[in-house]
């Protein structure tokens, strides 16, 4: 499958393995930004159907309750296809936002930039 055409705030990248998709441009995921990054990660799930789409959040330092949101909806999209979510490069304190309210028992987060 050849890689599809990177979005404003994604990088995309194909794999062996399926595809990562590298949030840019974007350092907070937040009641302003994310409904944008969202619709990207939306109509790219879409137009992939049922893939292993791995989200590097590396360059992003702050999300809110929204982002984490986005993601879950992101995740059951690609699930109803046949595929997968994970995430990577994510920051510490974001991390501890997923794991004290227990999203990393439905999410594969990952603290690395190489778990894809």
């Amino acid at each position: 499958m050849p890689t599809p055409p990177n979005r404003r705030n994604l990088k995309i990248e194909q794999t062996e393995t399926g595809v990562i998709v590298h949030v840019v441009g974007c350092g907070a995921l937040n009641e302003q930004t994310t409904p944008d990054v969202e619709q990207q990660l939306i109509g790219l799930a879409a137009e992939l159907g049922g893939v292993h789409l791995v989200v590097d959040l590396g360059a992003v330092h702050y999300m809110s309750s929204i982002g984490l949101g986005m993601l879950i909806g992101l995740r059951q999209k690609l699930r109803t296809a046949g595929g997968q979510l994970s995430t990577r490069g994510v920051r510490e304190d974001i991390y501890d936002m997923f794991d004290a309210t227990r999203l990393t028992r439905l999410l594969d987060v990952h603290r690395d930039r190489e778990s894809d």
